[in-house]
């Protein structure tokens, strides 16, 4: 009996020293605060980051935001040398263009907003990714290509209708104040995500 309780409060001092040098070297957590990721992450996720990935298309990152310091979450979607633009709601990757498809339209309650929005939703496809996206019925905006600069990313959030939460807004990002990969949502938002099928543990392997 006593070298049964000895292994179990072995084990439990090992696991908690793994978990101690998991969050302290390699994982970190953070806590989506808006709707730039809708509907992959919504404001209120608490998701797990891998601090020290490599960013790759497709890849969800967390960052500092190079003009006023606030973290920004979204797909990596350029590169250094490659370009990013939208003509007409549609986007473009050094000049190749992201295929949507969409399945659906819903109302989302928007909590940047407070107030429930009507948007489309979908999935996109480019360099071999799939992603869900929203994006507003019958948008047309449209920007010049952006070229990403040398140590630099270009964030685009799954929320197409809201600009003003990756690098549209914030310009491209230095790879240096990237926190890492968001790679697993821990807990879903208590309040508007079960619609959107969210749950515990649900990965982001893009």
């Amino acid at each position: 009996m006593k070298e049964a309780l000895k292994v179990v409060v072995w084990l439990i001092v090992i696991g908690a020293i793994v978990v101690f040098v998991l969050q302290k070297y390699f994982v970190a957590r953070a806590t989506a605060v808006d709707e730039g990721m809708a509907p992959t992450i919504l404001s209120g996720d608490e998701v797990a980051v891998w601090k020290h990935a490599t960013p790759a298309i497709g890849n969800i990152f967390l960052c500092v935001a190079p003009d006023d310091g606030s973290l920004i979450m979204g797909h990596v979607v350029g590169k250094p040398g490659m370009t990013v633009e939208e003509k007409r709601g549609n986007f473009f990757l050094s000049g190749e263009p992201i295929a949507t498809t969409v399945s659906r339209t819903l109302d989302f309650y928007d909590t940047d907003l407070d107030v429930a929005v009507n948007v489309e939703m979908g999935i996109a496809e480019y360099a071999n990714v799939h992603q869900p996206f929203f994006r507003q019925p019958g948008d047309a905006t449209s920007f010049a290509p952006v070229t990403v600069p040398p140590g630099h990313i270009y964030l685009l959030g799954a929320n197409w209708a809201s600009e003003h939460h990756d690098s549209r807004f914030h310009g491209t990002v230095p790879i240096s104040a990237c926190i890492g990969q968001v790679f697993v949502r821990l807990k879903p938002a208590d309040d508007h995500g079960a619609d959107l099928g969210h749950g515990y543990l649900d990965g982001f392997l893009y």
